[in-house]
């Protein structure tokens, strides 16, 4: 900064020359020295303060704030205030500032930058104002569109690449597919193209070219369409609008979705309408009782129960019992129920005696249709794992009453011949409740003593935390000649009842197909199940 001295110093002598002193010339010269010292010296100060106030340190941290309140901050640190119409701050956008050691204006440059007005400093006041108009601009033709390189990579929801998406130009076949690694190369005329990406089981998506020179792609799985498409006999695929009966589809992603059970019929309560699920009492091991549409006899033997086919295969859910002594009594399930739920597609159920035309006079109740997980919707090659663990504990109690004991019923009675007859005596008397527990000395059978006592929650001792854990893995791929998938299942299932009581299963399941000709698939299917299980309950527990 300079200052012009001289300039100052030559208005000194008309102050002198208006000052009545008889002081001699050396006198006057002081005098007139004096006072050019004591006027710098003002000057002086009076810029050091200006300064001082302009450029003095300022510290800022606000994230997403009201321009008001870092105007407040601003006002606090300098002292300065501010200037602005209501109408004109209500126009402003939330504030993200950090500075330290900041000047003033190099606050107030940040501050404003992005804002849609701007500031003057007037004094000890920061005036806010509009921006001024930018000059207006002519508008020239857009210039031709040049040819540009696009790539990129496809993937899908899982951020998993896709090998062998089609891609092209819109409108045109120029195009290709994606390599093993899901990545893609094109050249397209412009910005304004569009580009198409399909792949079987997915979504078909289109994507402006002018959204990058590098494209990251994520197609969703199909989900319509597919549905209106059924299984009906022998893997056979027909319209549900062609049919000529009711027919209800239950996707394997709903019959898992609170967990894969150990019977996965269990699963198909009131997921589809007019079928009635029944478990017996054997609990999750035994066998599940399916009815449609309330297929009735009035012959209680009778078989109302549908038709179940597995992968185009018929597959008995008549219940396995053992005959004589050892092994009676006892619900060892049904073929049917060993499937396992994870492996599960879709389940569809033919509903009406129309479906017998399908499957003959065994299809009179209804037909359970049930397609196993393949490959075919994993292009290339693909890993699944899932790991599941639940508990089980009883819901409530009954609530007993522990003041009495044990009373006589009227069943315990004696039989007598009267008058040649043998006749039921009815006892003169009965009890509801037998003595009360007042803690008293009593003789079990075995001539030991005990107390009388209640034991309240002694048949609690029979029930325990119940628990189960499904552990599965897959593999899975396909490509333009076929497809395969193979999975290995682990359950354990601990009964609540007894500690006793429990069972295991592993399962063994591979599909695959290949695909010979147009004309010609060859499809093999295979499930295979180890059980191993103790203490089953019995049929009526």
């Amino acid at each position: 900064m300079k200052f012009n001295f001289y300039k100052t110093s030559a208005c000194l002598p008309n102050i002198s020359q208006n000052m009545p002193s008889p002081l001699g010339k050396g006198a006057r010269q002081t005098l007139r020295r004096r006072i050019t010292i004591t006027v710098l010296l003002l000057l002086i100060t009076c810029l050091q303060i200006s300064a001082k106030t302009f450029y003095q340190q300022i510290t800022l941290s606000q994230k997403r704030s009201p321009i008001i309140k870092v105007f407040e901050e601003i006002k606090k640190q300098t002292g300065y205030r501010f200037w602005y119409e209501d109408k004109l701050i209500a126009q402003s956008k939330p504030v993200d500032i950090a500075v330290q050691n900041a000047t003033l204006e190099q606050v107030l440059d940040l501050l404003f930058k992005d804002q849609p007005f701007s500031y003057e400093i007037i004094g000890k006041v920061i005036a806010i104002k509009e921006k001024p108009a930018k000059a207006g601009n002519i508008d020239l033709p857009p210039p031709p569109d040049q040819d540009k390189r696009i790539s990129g990579i496809v993937r899908d929801s899982l951020g998993t690449p896709l090998p062998g998406v089609s891609y092209s130009i819109k409108g045109t076949k120029t195009g290709g597919a994606t390599d093993a690694s899901g990545r893609f190369s094109i050249t397209v005329p412009g910005n304004n193209t569009i580009l198409v990406f399909s792949s079987i089981g997915f979504e078909t998506r289109e994507i402006s070219a002018g959204s990058g020179d590098f494209l990251n792609i994520t197609l969703s799985a199909a989900s319509t369409g597919l549905s209106d498409v059924v299984v009906t006999a022998l893997g056979v695929k027909r319209d549900r609008a062609s049919l000529g009966y009711a027919i209800s589809t239950i996707k394997g992603e709903e019959l898992t979705k609170a967990g894969a059970t150990m019977n996965p019929f269990l699963a198909l309560y009131g997921k589809a309408s007019g079928v009635g699920v029944n478990a017996g009492a054997a609990g999750p091991q035994g066998g599940i009782r399916i009815n449609i549409r309330g297929a009735a006899s009035m012959n209680p033997d009778q078989n109302t129960r549908p038709l179940f086919v597995v992968d185009g295969v018929i597959i008995s859910d008549r219940k396995t019992s053992i005959g004589g002594t050892v092994g009676a009594g006892f619900d060892y399930g049904a073929g049917i129920n060993d499937i396992n739920s994870v492996d599960i597609e879709s389940i569809e159920i033919l509903k009406g005696a129309k479906a017998t035309v399908l499957y003959g006079s065994d299809a009179a109740n209804g037909v359970v249709l049930i397609t196993t997980k393949s490959g075919r919707n994993t292009r290339g090659f693909g890993m699944t794992g899932a790991y599941q663990y639940t508990i089980e504990q009883p819901a409530n109690y009954l609530k007993l009453q522990n003041t009495y004991g044990l009373g006589q019923t009227i069943y315990d009675t004696a039989y007598a011949t009267v008058n040649g007859r043998q006749t039921r005596v009815v006892p003169n008397f009965r009890y509801n409740f037998g003595p009360k527990f007042d803690g008293a000395d009593m003789m079990m059978y075995d001539s030991s003593i005990v107390k009388n006592n209640a034991y309240p929650n002694n048949y609690r001792d029979l029930f325990q935390t119940g628990y189960s854990s499904n552990a599965n893995v897959a593999i899975s791929g396909s490509n333009e000649k076929g497809s395969l998938r193979a999975s290995y299942t682990n359950y354990r299932y601990q009964d609540i009842i007894s500690t006793n009581s429990w069972q295991k299963r592993n399962t063994f399941s591979f599909n695959g197909s290949i695909k010979a000709s147009d004309l010609a698939t060859f499809e093999v299917v295979s499930n295979i199940y180890n059980i191993t299980s103790q203490n089953r309950r019995g049929m009526n527990s």
